[in-house]
């Protein structure tokens, strides 16, 4: 169900993705190659790293120390800051960091019976590639480990049961490499009555939640909720320099609480929405002109007014390759990491001597190069996993850039794809070739801070190309750097019902050299993924789809509808992730679903599950007047601590409320 929509902006998830028009602005995209610097990497995205981030006084300022043994209070766990001793000339040791990504939080964590943490490392400063990820977890009500399940393929993402209430602690480790380590301690609470997070999106009204719990009795009631009005954001940037005037700017204004955006355009005038104005939002703003996009955060009465924009920083950049020949076509874009939200620069493309110009705002920077297509270069990062950033400290006039490729052999690469059985399987289908090894150092940036001295920190990256197939079914990859590669294919998209001869998303392996250069890669077939949905009697017509959560080609769905037998069946691709969700037919008084947040074909049938029984809930939306408000759309998510919470955002139940601002919603209890 899509929420009301005002001319002014629009409401949109936490992942949108910027429109197209905006890549010359926040991130860029090279014709035949995956796209390394886009939106989420040039700043858009929320979410990211737990770990705190080690001060520097600038480019070659001194360097971050790291303490082990810090006490986290009783039970005797320690708790690990994950730094090593380092030198004062502006490297920084290995740091390690824990984020929890399910729940997103480490206060309030429920465990009980079948309850899981998903936690995800990241790594910084100086280690050594390759790392391979080693994770420890105890439980102060066992002496032995808890056993962990890596979710993707690089070992950083685990999960892990927490199944007795109590404490715990997560040891992350690079193997090999002891002055990588992060501890984390956590308190998990006893589960509590089902509670759920009632949202309330309504024209002209700032997105509202409240928490309800679920009564032992039915039918349940919602007491009357009054809407705020709020307050109307009125945001037009205007330059601070230059003749001043209005400054025509992307705009996307995100709630924190809510995790959903409002996402204008000042082309046609200010951008207004209805806010709360408690509640502080962080304010991302991309002008259409050469200006440096801006952050600020804090409530609609802290954002200054005017909104006034300087043009930033301006950074020159230079690109060669290991033979010191211009670098053309190449995108750079910097990136300031500030939580919850980055900061993005414009983005530059180097001309035919291989200099770029972009502008960006103070703080310590992460560079993204993304060479041309063909040009047999891998992507690029400084501060991203290496070395420390590139720290622009305020005040500073301009800064200088200056990217080297290390030598490189590269070849062409003919990939020829062949559909189950081994007919050719024509043009559209989406080859993408990746390094199979980690990213590892590809050259090195110099970096000249305006006053200051230069300094050169080493570039990581590796090799992810995509391109089409033609006519004749191949895929002709300009130049790759000689090595070991990953090949993923995507078939063509077609409306055809799947079955288990259709062709399915197929992962090889193949080592490029400068004797072997094509491959044939034939597609598998569909797998299956079956089970049963009970009571009988009430799942039948029950509408059943699996949502691929892959790193790669992620958003695919596909979807069954339960039989009479209270089975279904799918046909999914194999080697993917997926998510499994049930929407009972209207008039079944039973609820929608979750059955699995992480599921694949290699557990082909899964445990029957049943449809989780209903209360009848209602209640009365008032407008800012006290009369009923009519049109609003209510929705009811599972809060993101308990146990029973898959998916917090996924919608458990939806409607709309009356003329007369009465509503009635079927909240689904998991725990039938």
């Amino acid at each position: 169900m899509t929420p009301a929509r005002s001319p002014a902006y629009l409401v949109v998830g936490i992942g949108f993705v910027l429109a197209a028009g905006l890549s010359g602005s926040i991130g860029c995209a090279r014709v035949g190659s995956s796209d390394h610097i886009n939106p989420e990497d040039a700043g858009v995205s929320t979410g990211g790293s737990n770990g705190t981030a080690g001060s520097s006084g600038g480019l070659g300022g001194t360097g971050v120390t790291g303490s082990g043994g810090r006490s986290s209070g009783s039970g005797g766990f320690s708790q690990m800051d994950g730094g090593a001793d380092a030198p004062g000339d502006g490297s920084v040791g290995c740091r390690l960091s824990i984020a929890p990504i399910a729940p997103p939080s480490y206060t309030g964590i429920e465990a009980g019976p079948g309850a899981h943490m998903r936690v995800q490392g990241a790594v910084s400063g100086a280690f050594t590639s390759p790392i391979t990820w080693q994770w420890t977890v105890n439980s102060e009500s066992s002496s032995a480990p808890i056993v962990t399940t890596p979710i993707d393929t690089t070992g950083a993402l685990v999960e892990f049961p927490i199944e007795v209430v109590g404490r715990y602690q997560i040891v992350a480790q690079l193997a090999g490499q002891p002055a990588c380590h992060a501890s984390q301690v956590i308190d998990t609470v006893a589960p509590g009555p089902m509670t759920y997070v009632l949202r309330a999106t309504a024209t002209g009204f700032p997105i509202q939640d409240q928490r309800i719990t679920l009564s032992p009795t039915d039918p349940q009631q919602v007491s009357s909720w009054q809407l705020q009005a709020g307050v109307a954001a009125n945001l037009s940037p205007q330059r601070a320099d230059l003749s001043g005037g209005s400054l025509a700017s992307y705009i996307r204004i995100s709630d924190p609480v809510s995790t959903l955006s409002i996402d204008g355009d000042s082309t046609k005038g200010p951008v207004m929405a209805p806010l709360l104005p408690s509640l502080s939002y962080d304010v991302l703003i991309v002008p259409s002109e050469p200006y440096a996009p801006d952050l600020i955060h804090g409530t609609p009465g802290q954002w200054p007014q005017p909104l006034q924009l300087d043009q930033g920083v301006m950074v020159t950049a230079t690109t060669r390759d290991g033979g010191g020949k211009a670098v053309v076509g190449a995108h750079l874009v910097l990136r300031r990491q500030s939580l919850p939200m980055s900061l993005p620069s414009t983005v530059g493309v180097s001309d035919a001597n291989g200099a770029a110009t972009l502008w960006a705002r103070a703080g310590t920077l992460t560079a993204f190069i993304e060479p041309p297509a063909g040009s047999g270069l891998p992507s690029a990062a400084v501060g991203a996993g290496s070395n420390p950033g590139i720290v622009l400290n305020p005040g500073v006039g301009s800064l200088d850039l200056s990217m080297t490729w290390d030598p490189v052999t590269s070849t062409d690469l003919s990939i020829h794809v062949l559909a189950p059985g081994g007919a050719p399987v024509g043009a559209g289908a989406r080859v993408r070739a990746t390094s199979q090894a980690q990213p590892a150092r590809v050259g090195q940036l110099l970096v000249h801070p305006a006053g200051g001295s230069p300094v050169t920190l080493p570039a990581i990256g590796n090799t992810d190309v995509e391109v089409l197939t033609d006519a004749n079914s191949t895929a002709a990859f300009a130049a790759l750097p000689l090595g070991a590669y990953v090949v993923t294919v995507v078939p063509a998209a077609t409306s055809a019902a799947p079955t288990a001869r259709t062709p399915a998303i197929t992962t090889t392996t193949l080592t490029l050299t400068s004797a072997v250069r094509s491959s044939d890669v034939m597609l598998s077939g569909k797998s299956t993924l079956s089970g049963t949905l009970l009571p009988i009697s009430d799942s039948p017509g029950t509408q059943v789809t699996a949502i691929d959560r892959s790193a790669t080609a992620p958003g695919t769905a596909v979807s069954a509808t339960v039989g009479t037998d209270g089975k279904y069946q799918l046909f999914i691709d194999p080697g993917r992730n997926y998510e499994l969700l049930a929407q009972p037919p209207a008039g079944v008084l039973r609820g929608r679903v979750i059955l699995a947040s992480s599921v694949s074909e290699v557990t082909p049938t899964l445990p029957t599950v049943t449809l989780p029984i209903v209360h009848p809930a209602s209640g009365t939306i008032l407008g800012a007047n006290g009369a009923g408000a009519g049109g609003v759309l209510m929705q009811v998510f599972c809060p993101s601590t308990s146990t029973k919470c898959l998916d917090a955002t996924f919608p458990l139940a939806e409607t709309l409320t009356r003329a007369d601002g009465s509503f009635l919603l079927l909240l689904p209890d998991p725990g039938n």
